[in-house]
């Protein structure tokens, strides 16, 4: 059976793909901050796309290559910011311990879009880069201005990686993805 796009049309392979791995996919609540708990972030990965697939505006920051993203979802106006040191040509790259400049892109993007969602991918390298409380107090910061907007942020973080304790501060302001 032949599925159609959010515009009507035909939907295409990628389109297919993602609905088929996102059979589970729970609705996702504007104002809200998902944390959402796995090792790898494929279910992450799949909601962001199937929101933007259903017309939100998004915003991605990784620590995955921006080039294998836009070829396995197909994004071509998807901004996406790399998390690395490297300044990589044709590439938006922020260092990691630069948190005021990360924030301000995302609080940007908030603003101007005022239905967007956001995927905040590799919080684990940026509390190594950074420190645990120096990450909590962003992500705080985030929240804030997520449950201000109609937009919505998502988190993958593998709990294994960090303390019980961590975890459960992140948890704490945040939708616990599944529960």
């Amino acid at each position: 059976m032949l599925r159609e796009s959010a515009s009507g049309e035909p939907a295409s392979d990628t389109e297919e793909s993602i609905v088929g791995r996102s059979a589970k996919v729970h609705k996702l609540d504007e104002r809200s901050s998902y944390l959402i708990e796995e090792s790898k972030p494929a279910i992450s990965y799949d909601l962001f796309a199937h929101e933007v697939l259903d017309g939100r505006k998004g915003l991605c920051i990784t620590r995955k290559n921006p080039e294998w993203l836009r070829e396995e979802y197909k994004w071509t106006d998807i901004p996406i910011i790399w998390l690395t040191n490297n300044n990589i040509e044709k590439e938006h790259c922020i260092d990691p311990t630069n948190l005021s400049r990360l924030s301000i892109k995302i609080v940007n993007f908030i603003k101007q879009n005022s239905n967007g969602i956001i995927i905040l991918e590799g919080l684990e390298y940026l509390i190594s880069q950074n420190s645990y409380q120096f990450i909590l107090r962003f992500v705080q910061l985030i929240n804030d201005k997520v449950m201000l907007s109609n937009c919505i942020l998502l988190i993958p973080i593998d709990p294994l990686i960090l303390s019980e304790r961590e975890v459960h501060l992140l948890e704490r302001d945040m939708v616990v993805y599944g529960e």
